[in-house]
C-alpha cells in the first residue's frame, strides 16, 4: 500500500560541527535544477529559493545550520473558503 499524506509544511534541519557554506552547485545537487529563482546574502545569512516537487523549496544557511522548509505553492485560481495549501498528496 502507497504511502497517502499531505502537511501544509515540511523543514528539515542539518547541524555541522563548524559554519558551512551552500552555493549554487549545492542547489542543483539536492534539486537538479542549474539554479534557484531567488538567491539572498544577508549578514551571516544566505537563502536559496525555487520551484521544488510541486513546491516552493527553501534553503537557509546560518553559521553551521542548514534548513530545506517546502512549502506549498500559491493557487493561481480563487480559492474557496476554508481552503489550506498544502503539499504531498491531497486526494
Amino acid at each position: 500500500m502507497p504511502l497517502e499524506w499531505t502537511a501544509e509544511t515540511l523543514r528539515l534541519s542539518l547541524f555541522f560541527p563548524e559554519a558551512v557554506r551552500a552555493t549554487v552547485a549545492d542547489w542543483s545537487k539536492v534539486t537538479g535544477q542549474d539554479e534557484p529563482e531567488t538567491v539572498q546574502n544577508a549578514a551571516g545569512r544566505r537563502s536559496m529559493i525555487g520551484p521544488f516537487q510541486g513546491g516552493i523549496l527553501q534553503m537557509n544557511v546560518i553559521g553551521p545550520r542548514i534548513d530545506c522548509i517546502l512549502l506549498p505553492k500559491a493557487p493561481n485560481e480563487t480559492v474557496e473558503e476554508g481552503y489550506v495549501p498544502t503539499i504531498g498528496n491531497s486526494r
